[in-house]
């Protein structure tokens, strides 16, 4: 399965570019009014947590080591000899990917910092740069990979990492808590609308039945 995780990262890394490449219109006004019909308010998550430093470092670090999370979902299981875990895990990305392209080409956004005006810090700044470069059509040259706003990723590997974690006993409820504070840190590092979160964990949700189905099936009821 290795080999393929390789292939897929690639195609989502540039599907994701390209798609950043359409001009339909940004959907950052409409994002923040969706969070606002949900009581959602970003700037005022990311000052509350600012005021509570440990709360503030704890969701900070959740989000530094997201990566590192996902990482560990891509080679725990099938190092470990769970291959059904690790082949739905797969498969769970690969569908999320397809059903979440047409979203990405379709709703772009920048982020929050545009919706809601507030200041961005440099990555942020970076990041807008890279989508209003790619939305004129670059695509070539070093350019910032977080492209996609809704759905947050973040969120949907958070669930999907913490899902493979839960063949392992002493592992599962730790991984379901780091998934949580990663979808909360989201949004109190400004990253993402609550509306990109939510989206986010439904695909994860979806993706990972319609995966469990698949998987279950070409398994078998001996699941051999």
């Amino acid at each position: 399965m290795l080999p393929w995780a390789v292939v897929l990262a690639v195609l989502m890394a540039q599907m994701a570019r390209t798609a950043s490449t359409l001009t339909f219109p940004l959907c950052d006004t409409l994002w923040r009014s969706f969070d606002e019909h949900l009581g959602i308010n970003v700037p005022a998550m990311m000052v509350w947590a600012a005021r509570h430093s440990m709360v503030h470092t704890v969701l900070t670090n959740s989000y530094a080591l997201s990566q590192q999370f996902l990482i560990m979902a891509i080679f725990l299981p099938p190092l470990l000899g769970k291959q059904e875990a690790s082949e739905r895990f797969f498969v769970t990305n690969a569908i999320g990917f397809v059903i979440a392209l047409p979203i990405v080409a379709l709703f772009p956004a920048v982020g929050p910092w545009v919706g809601w005006q507030f200041q961005p810090d440099s990555m942020q700044r970076i990041c807008e740069a890279s989508i209003q470069t790619l939305r004129q059509g670059t695509v070539h040259g070093a350019l910032f990979g977080g492209t996609i706003c809704l759905p947050s990723f973040h969120t949907f590997w958070a669930v999907v990492s913490a899902h493979a974690m839960q063949p392992f006993r002493l592992l599962r409820y730790p991984a379901i808590v780091f998934a949580i504070l990663i979808m909360i840190s989201t949004m109190t590092t400004g990253w993402h609308y609550g509306v990109d979160v939510i989206t986010g964990f439904l695909l994860a949700v979806i993706s990972t039945a319609i995966a469990t189905a698949i998987v279950s099936k070409r398994r078998g009821p001996a699941g051999a």
